[in-house]
């Protein structure tokens, strides 16, 4: 896992354990998705920048390979991803059956958050 992308999100990576973190790892090793994944990748990204509440958030990064896609998103307000993720999951191209979150404050009280998900 030292080998990944070293970033601000770098911790949640690290800390995972099990089939979870195999999968991450077999993830950050795959080559990129221009089908499938590019597609996931814009639809998502657009919608959290285009949102209401696109203020309130910092949309660190958004990949998605072969049916997996990892978020980083960091609040810059109170509340801010979880509304945009309420209207995000109803979309009708969103997909994904399972999902996997972490999330951490830092000194400021501003929520980074580290997602994951499988279609």
């Amino acid at each position: 896992m030292m080998e990944l992308v070293d970033d601000d999100f770098s911790i949640y990576r690290r800390a995972q354990r099990g089939k979870l973190r195999n999968e991450i790892y077999d993830f950050h090793q795959q080559e990129e998705d221009l089908d499938w994944g590019y597609d996931m990748q814009i639809k998502i990204s657009d919608f959290i920048q285009m949102h209401n509440h696109a203020n309130k958030v910092v949309l660190s990064g958004v990949t998605c390979k072969e049916f997996i896609c990892e978020l980083l998103i960091k609040n810059k307000q109170e509340d801010g991803w979880l509304v945009i993720n309420k209207e995000l999951v109803q979309q009708p191209w969103y997909e994904f059956k399972y999902s996997s979150s972490n999330s951490r404050s830092d000194k400021n009280n501003h929520d980074s958050f580290f997602i994951w998900l499988k279609k």
